[in-house]
């Protein structure tokens, strides 16, 4: 058996052996037939027997083109799988940490940090600002630990204290101090060994002169091993099949893994990008791929690449069709699931299908007129056997856009799960910094002082709150406004100048906020047309704006998701393309919610946001997939919080 047998025959199924055994039978049983056919008429002919002869050579280049396209489909399937695995596992990390970006910004300019800095050179009391540090933490559950530095390296605190792994001269205060207007993204191993990243900034006080002075730095400890957990347990599910997934560093060393005895972190892998390639690890054969990055809202975080890995005996997964299928040339010819180089060897053998046919009939034709009884017998089991060849070449290529079918149905059910993920990952955000932007010591103060009425607010005190909106509005670019209001609803500022001032806001969110005593509390609109958003829907979230003690609400800040550009941008990411990167034409990703809203679409023929779904968009596509929003963390899952919205993905056949 050649080389390009065994291959055929290692990525094929049981019936795709069969028939590529099958076709190699009957291309030697039509080249017999020929020859016998010969010295019984044929030769007789020599036009009509050039023409067997081309048509037979025509059956021999496409009985190798299958060949090739079985050799190299299981190899396809697999680089697919592990590509989209790998692309996935670092691209929904980098959307994670370019929100760590804002934050770090943000939180060095928390009022409570400076005074606590300045008022410390005087011995003061910490225990408030760790209670406030715990209050961040508690929102933002994706940090695990705060220091704040002074700029000599001496540590001022801790959110952890003793057990944190923060100490006294880290290196990191000297590379914030080179540039500490900007963030800085510092990974390396803890005092412990263990991974830790880092998202540090200096922290500035404003001087007589009006400049800025460094009085320290602020570093938050993000947990990377609790999330790359959870990446890959999502995108690995309960059955992982072998694959073992790892996040790479610039140097091609493994941070993380979901498989440490396989992939043990700080093993060194030489990969080139997007190829799938054999590697040894342990003396274990693997086929691997490794993708970088491709970045988010221009972030693309310290060159960290996803690698995925499957053992190099075990084939990519396979599911059983439901019953077998057969398909027209028609539907083949258009079908978007096909590759253009299936399409192509399926005309030519429509096209030698047809040749032989043309052949057969012009030899019946010449046989009658020259009364040849031995012609029509040689022709008829030539013909015969073509049909056995025609039979078999359209087996294998059914075969094959089966598998294309399995294998898109496959990752088109996986996008779907990530479109919510991502999803879920997103509103998360927004839902901790509603409410952690609620506790801005300022808001408190100034609407404390005026018993929670807007009115009582003058110029000064309206342009403070609007000058920290407007600040946090260029941190956090996923917002279109943000909002402070009183204790009757009545807009107190905004964050893009002063016109919505005065206003009253309503809804079930805004009168629950207001009602609400819990700091941790938050309360989001319904997905419906807002005013606050030009008329289109969106979601607002809010949080109470509590009195210094903690007594009563005196107003609550809202904060306006850009949803249209933001929803869409999420469904563009997760929507399956074609090898290349092109679209599938027809096919689209949409977020329906519980109510049968249309929430986003990739195609704007579905419609405006807000309107109903028609289930009737999801009729003639071959491909469709479901999935519902799982939460994240404790959003959606443990803090009472229910907003069902579904990830539907269609392709047509």
């Amino acid at each position: 058996m050649t080389d390009e047998h065994s291959a055929a025959m290692s990525a094929a199924d049981g019936a795709g052996v069969a028939a590529i055994r099958n076709l190699d039978q009957l291309q030697s049983t039509w080249n017999n037939i020929v020859l016998t056919g010969k010295p019984n008429g044929l030769a007789e002919k020599p036009d009509l027997l050039a023409s067997l002869n081309q048509v037979g050579g025509e059956f021999e280049k496409l009985r190798h083109e299958l060949l090739d396209a079985f050799s190299h489909a299981g190899q396809r399937e697999t680089a697919v799988e592990l590509g989209m695995r790998a692309q996935i596992s670092v691209d929904i990390l980098i959307r994670n940490l370019f929100e760590r970006t804002a934050d770090v910004g943000f939180l060095a300019e928390d009022v409570a940090i400076l005074d606590s800095l300045a008022a410390n050179e005087a011995g003061a009391d910490l225990l408030p600002l760790r209670q406030r540090l715990d209050a961040y933490i508690a929102k933002y559950s994706v940090y695990d630990d705060i220091a704040i530095y002074r700029p000599d390296g001496k540590l001022h605190v801790t959110r952890l204290g003793e057990t944190s792994r923060f100490a006294d001269g880290h290196a990191l205060v000297a590379q914030v101090l080179t540039r500490p207007a900007t963030f800085h993204e510092i990974f390396h191993a803890g005092s412990d060994g263990s991974a830790q990243l880092i998202y540090a900034q200096g922290i500035h006080r404003q001087i007589a002169s009006g400049h800025k002075q460094v009085i320290g730095v602020l570093a938050l400890s993000f947990r990377f091993a609790d999330e790359m957990s959870g990446i890959f347990a999502d995108l690995l599910g309960e059955n992982p099949g072998g694959v073992v997934l790892a996040i790479l560093d610039g140097d091609g060393q493994a941070i993380a893994s979901s498989d440490a005895d396989a992939l043990p972190v700080g093993t060194s892998l030489t990969l080139t990008e997007s190829v799938l390639q054999p590697v040894t690890l342990g003396e274990r054969p693997f086929l691997a791929t490794r993708r970088p990055t491709k970045g988010y809202q221009g972030f693309f975080g310290l060159g960290w690449s996803g690698v995925a890995l499957r053992p190099a005996n075990r084939p990519a997964a396979k599911e059983a069709a439901a019953e077998a299928e057969a398909h027209e040339a028609g539907s083949i010819a258009k079908s978007e699931i096909v590759s253009d180089e299936l399409k192509r060897i399926f005309g030519r053998a429509y096209a030698i299908d047809t040749d032989l046919h043309l052949i057969g009939l012009n030899g019946k034709i010449a046989a009658d007129r020259e009364n040849n009884r031995v012609l029509p017998a040689v022709l008829g089991s030539i013909r015969e056997i073509g049909e056995g060849i025609r039979n078999a070449v359209h087996g294998i290529i059914d075969d094959l856009y089966d598998q294309a079918r399995r294998n898109l149905d496959r990752e088109t059910r996986q996008m779907a799960a990530l479109g919510v993920n991502i999803m879920d990952r997103n509103l998360y955000e927004r839902a901790n910094d509603c409410r952690w932007w609620a506790l801005t010591p300022a808001f408190r103060r100034i609407l404390a002082a005026r018993g929670g009425k807007a009115p009582q607010l003058g110029a000064e005190e309206r342009g403070e709150i609007g000058g920290i909106l407007a600040y946090v509005n260029s941190l956090y670019t996923v917002y279109s406004l943000l909002l402070v209001f009183d204790a009757e609803g009545v807009v107190v500022a905004g964050s893009r100048g002063d016109t919505m001032n005065g206003q009253t806001l309503s809804g079930a969110h805004i009168a629950a906020a207001l009602a609400n005593r819990d700091p941790q509390g938050y309360f989001v609109s319904d997905f419906v047309p807002s005013p606050l958003y030009g008329g289109q829907p969106t979601y607002v979230y809010c949080g109470t704006i509590l009195s210094p003690d903690g007594a009563e609400a005196v107003g609550g800040v809202a904060v306006v998701f850009d949803s249209a550009p933001q929803f869409r941008q999420m469904l563009l990411d997760v929507l399956p393309q074609r090898e290349g990167g092109a679209a599938y034409r027809g096919g689209f990703a949409a977020f329906v919610n519980e109510a049968g809203i249309l929430v986003a679409s990739t195609d704007p023929a579905h419609g405006p946001a807000g309107e109903p779904f028609d289930p009737k968009l999801l009729s003639g596509h071959a491909i469709l997939a479901r999935s519902t929003s799982p939460g994240y963390r404790e959003f959606k899952r443990s803090d009472a919080y229910v907003d069902t919205v579904t990830c539907v993905i269609a392709i047509p056949g």
